[in-house]
């Protein structure tokens, strides 16, 4: 009952935060991956030599780090709910992790696919069940994402430190 991740999606926001404070203002997000000198590096990935096995060791980081670590909510394994969560985040210049946020989520009805007349009564408990199960697969998917192990550096563009925005899909599938 691992999640299974489908692959990555590396995007950009192309807006800046503006802020009073140099402190507080944050590096515009980069548009492209293939423009950046250097991806992130992720922990015992330092000796990659190539940005491709960079990425695919950065990519292996975080897929081992969901693999491992998420828990599917009790609810959702007893209502065979199933799908996929898309979760955005970010990689700062210094290699942590930061706005967490669910960018899509799409579960699928097992009471939809079944045969037959099921009772009203019966039906909406169902439905309840989903919209709490559904909450707590949001839930576990962020929390889970946030705990990323650093990287060791954040991605380099122009010789300059950038931000990057990721995207993470986490399937829920059953066995």
């Amino acid at each position: 009952m691992i999640p299974l991740l489908s692959g990555m999606i590396l995007f950009a926001c192309n807006k800046s935060e503006s802020s009073s404070s140099e402190a507080l203002k944050k590096v515009e997000a980069v548009s492209d991956i293939s423009k950046l000198d250097h991806l992130p590096v992720a922990p015992n990935c330092e000796s990659a030599t190539n940005k491709e096995v960079i990425q695919k060791c950065a990519f292996q980081h975080i897929s081992n780090h969901i693999a491992s670590n998420f828990k599917y909510p009790d609810l959702a394994q007893q209502i065979g709910m199933e799908g996929r969560i898309m979760v955005s985040f970010v990689v700062n210049t210094d290699g942590s992790i930061d706005d967490v946020e669910i960018a899509q989520i799409m579960i699928s009805d097992a009471n939809e696919s079944k045969n037959g007349e099921v009772a009203q009564e019966k039906d909406a408990r169902y439905k309840a069940d989903l919209e709490v199960a559904s909450e707590q697969a949001e839930m576990e998917a962020l929390e889970l994402v946030k705990t990323i192990p650093t990287f060791d550096s954040g991605a380099v563009q122009n010789g300059e430190l950038v931000r990057l925005k990721m995207v993470v899909p986490i399937q829920l599938k059953l066995s």
